[in-house]
């Protein structure tokens, strides 16, 4: 289904002027970046908050620890809802 959709916006897309597509393409590239600074930002978010809860079970840090990395594993959870690509999302 989403082969089809794409290949029928790239139709679309044929038909224009060129003015038109360089825009679409600047759009896509920019979306594109956007995705991969959010893999990179929920990365970091899923192995810091990871690692500050560790640091608390384990090293017997302060609870401050254990708080900062809930707090941290929240926003891993929160931030992939900015993606700006579906993959295959409904």
């Amino acid at each position: 289904m989403f082969l089809l959709h794409k290949q029928l916006l790239e139709l679309i897309i044929a038909f224009q002027p060129n003015s038109f597509r360089k825009e679409f393409r600047e759009i896509e590239i920019a979306e594109a970046l956007k995705s991969i600074l959010y893999f990179l930002m929920v990365g970091l978010h899923e192995i810091g908050g990871d690692y500050l809860v560790w640091r608390w079970l384990r090293e017997g840090r302060s609870r401050w620890y254990a708080i900062a990395g809930a707090a941290v594993l929240a926003l891993y959870g929160i931030i992939p809802s900015f993606q700006p690509a579906d993959f295959g999302r409904v």
